[in-house]
């Protein structure tokens, strides 16, 4: 926390630039330290405490966001159930007290899910426009949902192509841009380089990827396990960066990442058969319910995952099939681009990083419970009305 984002607010208000105390010149997502410049920057005296308990009360919005998400999904019972589920969840709850960057980075999300639904019953591009403004402003927390300025714009023209459709996915993308834009900048002019939000992604790529790797071994699915160790680098490039400084005298992180893309890249073209066989079980782990890591007990906080599963599944299919034709499908992509994004740059078996998938859960849990609670309804009042019998007549027959 402190190497990240304490020491980056503490930098900038003290007039020293934008710079961490992380010993390579590693570029961490924005999002979190600019949060605490604006605590600080208010509050000079602000403690640890302090900048906790503003994070609380931002946090509190996430059940109202919770709620729009689930009524624009399936109704106000299915807000009601969302908003709860949100509001039970201990593990999004446990990041409220510490400051990294989950707490906020899921109001941001909920509010990108609610404006993105929200926009999507209305026909003015303002509201697409704030959906990709809110979109910047979780990805600039935490880099994983970026790629999806890409795919709403797709998924909107896929489904009707015309000028007006053009011209909402459009507002959507500059959106995005207006607020991501200065971040890409400062980056060019500091480094003489174009890279994105955060200098992490090949790394990443390289830890979840490498030969000899086999997620269907239970020793190998824990993020722990393996993001330690030195199984997944490479000696060409750990060598090759070893003493190699930036032009500031700081160790070459964001050089040395884009080694390892190529590197990610190279492995999965060589060996796609088996690049393809870890994807695919890395995404079923995802799916499966909670397993506790190494050392850590079963405890209530699995039980709520395996229920939220165990209704989130059904009501996705649920969701799919009753609503392909409405424009709320978009739900369904933005699941399937987690699940797809996670498994593909992590071990999955992470409470912080595969956590976005599991509440995503939730949503479409709170829709089954909704419409399987309107069915059972229905069912119960044609069950109770009176069959009508037909009409005779009390006339005498001659």
């Amino acid at each position: 926390v402190h190497r990240y984002y304490v020491s980056v607010a503490d930098s900038f208000l003290a007039g020293e630039g934008w710079e961490t105390d992380y010993e390579w010149n590693f570029i961490p997502p924005p999002g979190q330290a600019a949060f605490l410049v604006a605590v600080k920057g208010l509050a000079p005296a602000a403690d640890f405490d302090a900048m906790r308990r503003v994070q609380a009360w931002i946090a509190i919005l996430a059940i109202p966001l919770a709620f729009w998400i689930g009524l624009r999904m399936g109704g106000q019972w299915a807000g009601v159930a969302a908003a709860a589920l949100v509001a039970l969840d201990r593990q999004i709850a446990g990041f409220v007290g510490i400051l990294l960057a989950e707490s906020n980075y899921f109001v941001l999300l909920f509010l990108f899910l609610a404006l993105l639904l929200e926009a999507l019953r209305r026909r003015g591009p303002g509201w697409m426009a704030a959906a990709g403004c809110a979109l910047a402003l979780a990805s600039l927390t935490k880099p994983f949902p970026m790629f999806l300025v890409l795919v709403v714009p797709i998924f909107l023209l896929a489904r009707r192509f015309d000028r007006h459709t053009a011209l909402r996915a459009a507002a959507f993308v500059l959106g995005f841009a207006v607020l991501v834009t200065p971040w890409l900048v400062r980056n060019y002019v500091r480094y003489d380089r174009f890279y994105l939000i955060s200098t992490n992604a090949g790394t990443l790529l390289a830890q979840s990827n490498f030969p000899g790797l086999d997620p269907a071994d239970p020793d190998q699915i824990y993020w722990e396990q393996l993001y330690r160790t030195d199984r997944w680098q490479d000696p060409a490039i750990e060598a090759r960066f070893a003493n190699k400084l930036d032009r500031y005298g700081r160790p070459e992180w964001n050089e040395r990442d884009r080694a390892y893309m190529r590197h990610f890249v190279a492995y999965a073209s060589r060996h796609p058969v088996e690049f393809i066989r870890n994807y695919a079980i890395k995404a079923y782990n995802e799916l499966r319910h909670p397993l506790p890591g190494p050392g850590q007990p079963w405890r209530g906080i699995h039980t709520f995952r395996l229920l939220t599963l165990l209704l989130g599944l059904p009501g996705l299919i649920w969701f799919a099939v009753a609503e392909r034709r409405d424009p709320r499908w978009i739900m369904v992509a933005v699941f399937v681009y987690f699940l797809g994004f996670t498994a593909l740059t992590h071990i999955v078996r992470s409470g912080r990083i595969n956590l976005p998938v599991k509440v995503l859960h939730g949503f479409f849990a709170a829709y089954l419970l909704c419409r399987a609670t309107e069915a059972l309804l229905l069912s119960l009042i044609h069950i109770s009305e009176p069959t009508r019998q037909p009409a005779t007549s009390s006339l005498p027959k001659y």
